[in-house]
């Protein structure tokens, strides 16, 4: 028959290398995409201008506007924070606006105790009163 060896079992394979190199860390995650800077509120902005305007000449009209830009700047940088800044801008146009309101009501009302006061002076009789001739 045939002059070969009979079949025997394959040898077995050798062993695994050992790694040639340090094992690879995993890759880093993206950076996050380029946000740009927040920008100023343009409210903001507004509400410290009349703020400081209400102390130098338009006091009742400043002021008001300068509280009404104010809140409304606050409203929009909360809702948006990574897009607006400027809240401490509207924050001082808001506390300069009431500061002055407040200081144009106190005038307004030291103005009509004033001219009340020159009204009745003026109209009322001192003969009730003594003359002030010796006393000179």
């Amino acid at each position: 028959m045939s002059n070969y060896p009979p079949p025997q079992n394959p040898p077995p394979y050798p062993p695994p290398y050992p790694p040639q190199y340090p094992p690879q860390y995993p890759q880093a995650p993206y950076p996050p995409p380029y946000q740009p800077p927040p920008q100023t509120h343009t409210m903001a902005v507004v509400s410290l201008v009349f703020g400081l305007l209400s102390f130098v000449g338009c006091a009742g009209l400043g002021s008001i506007i300068a509280i009404i830009a104010g809140n409304m700047a606050l409203g929009d940088i909360r809702a948006n924070p990574l897009r607006y800044s400027g809240g401490g801008m509207a924050n001082a146009g808001i506390i300069m606006g009431w500061i002055s309101l407040g200081l144009t009501v106190c005038a307004i009302c030291a103005w009509v105790f004033y001219m009340v006061f020159v009204i009745l002076i003026s109209s009322s009789d001192f003969s009730w009163l003594p003359p002030l001739t010796g006393w000179l």
